[in-house]
Formats: C-alpha cells, structure tokens, sequence
C-alpha cells in the first residue's frame, strides 16, 4: 500500500493461530502489528468525536428539518430524503465493529491455482498490511471494512501518524489504492473486487516489480527487495510507515510456504 500525504474469502477460512511468525497454542492474546496498534487506538479517539458530533447534528436535524418541510412543501421530498440519509449514517457509525484484536488468524489466499512460493508471498504481503485474518479482503485504510465486492470501495479514510496527516483509499488484503487496482484491472479483465480478483491484482502488482520470477526461484529476499515500493509495510518501502523487518517476514514466509507445500502432497 502507497499513501498520499493530501489525499470474505471465497474458500472456506482455514486458518493457523499466528503471532509473529510463530505458531500460538496456548490461546494467549497475540500482540498487534504496530500499524494496527496505532490506528486501532487513532480509530477509537476519532469514532469517539464522531459519535459525539452525530448526537448533536441528528437531534438538530430531527427537531429543524420536519418544521422547514412544514414551512417549504416543494423542498419536502429533498429534506426528508436528506433525514433518512442522515439516519444511515448515524446507524453505521454506531453498528458493532469486529475487534480485529481477535481476529489473528491466517487465512488462506483465495486463488488455489498459485504455486506454493506465490501463496506464501502473497500470505506474507498480509501479514506485514495487517489484514491477513478473515477480514482482510474487506479491510479498508485504518481497518475498517466494506460490505461488498461489486468494486474497489473507493473511500478515502485518514489517519494520523508521526505528526503527519495520512488519507488513502486503500482496500482489500493487499491494501491497494484505486488507481492502482484500476491499472491492473482493464489489462486482467477484472470485472470485480473479489477475493479472487484481489489475489490476480496482487500476483500482478508482483510481476511487473520483477519480484514473481524471484520468488519462483526461492529467492525471498530477492522478491522483498524487488516488491517494497509497491507495499509501504514492507522493509526498505521509504514511505514513512511502520515496516515489518525483513527476518520476521523470513519467518511468516517459511511457514505458510510448509503450509501450502503439505497441502499440495
């Protein structure tokens, strides 16, 4: 995922308990990504201000906008309009969240037709995003989520990190931007943002960076250094984000690549 300073899975989920590269057994909490622990706690603040905000707009508009109806006939249909989208939005913000705290389990890539080394990548990028569990293909920036696949969703969301104002669009298990999805969508004949549809975007995204014959060949490290400007978690991206280093990924990669080669057997 790039950001701009200014700016559920398809297969059934099976699924490691995964901390750090290490498999959990003893069913202790595992520890966030630090990306994820920095916009979890941004996000609580500012859904916070939010809420407070919307209390007082909805109960000025339920009070002043039935008397301007009363007042405007002709604008009747426009306000009442107006009340019923106020209401959808107040309703999402406050509908229950799944805490993504609990929710840190691997989850297999979507597209099965991939070779084990591209699986294990592809599982990896995840894993330094942050959205490798169950709700990673329908994560947006700042780990919200979206409800449908018809296409990229498209809604910028900002965040603020080190003293700096973050906003991006990014979407889906690899987090990428519109535009980035739109450059590899017409030339793939992706008609969707589905599951499968962002893995083929992925694989793509890989290749054109060099890094999918690389990883072909064994060379993991090779692929990070050819793919890190492509993903801003990735070490040595220089985007001024969290990176997740390079002998942690090591070892997610060894482990889903085990994962995906006994299941080939």
């Amino acid at each position: 995922m790039r950001l701009a300073p200014h700016q559920v899975s398809e297969t059934a989920p099976t699924s490691e308990n995964f901390q750090n590269g290490e498999v959990r057994r003893n069913g202790s909490k595992p520890q966030l990504p630090p990306r994820l622990q920095h916009l979890r706690q941004r996000r609580k603040q500012q859904k916070q201000r939010v809420q407070r905000l919307l209390k007082q707009v909805f109960l000025v508009s339920a009070i002043a906008l039935p008397l301007v109806a009363i007042s405007l006939p002709a604008s009747r249909q426009a306000i009442f309009g107006e009340v019923q989208h106020t209401v959808e939005v107040v309703a999402d913000t406050f509908k229950p969240r799944v805490s993504r705290s609990r929710s840190n389990l691997f989850v297999e890539t979507a597209l099965q037709d991939l070779s084990p080394q591209v699986r294990a990548l592809l599982d990896t990028i995840a894993f330094a995003e942050g959205t490798h569990d169950e709700l990673g293909y329908q994560t947006i920036f700042t780990f919200d989520t979206f409800g449908n696949f018809f296409d990229h969703p498209r809604r910028i969301r900002c965040t603020v990190y080190a003293g700096q104002r973050l906003c991006s669009d990014a979407a889906g298990r690899y987090q990428m931007l519109s535009s980035t999805f739109d450059s590899v969508a017409k030339p793939l004949g992706l008609a969707d943002f589905s599951p499968i549809s962002q893995d083929l975007a992925a694989v793509e995204l890989i290749r054109r960076r060099g890094g999918l014959e690389k990883i072909q060949q064994g060379d993991f490290e090779g692929a990070l250094v050819a793919i890190q400007k492509e993903w801003s978690s990735l070490p040595g991206s220089g985007y001024g984000q969290p990176e997740v280093s390079v002998r942690e990924l090591q070892r997610v990669y060894e482990r889903r690549l085990i994962y995906y080669q006994q299941q080939a057997i």
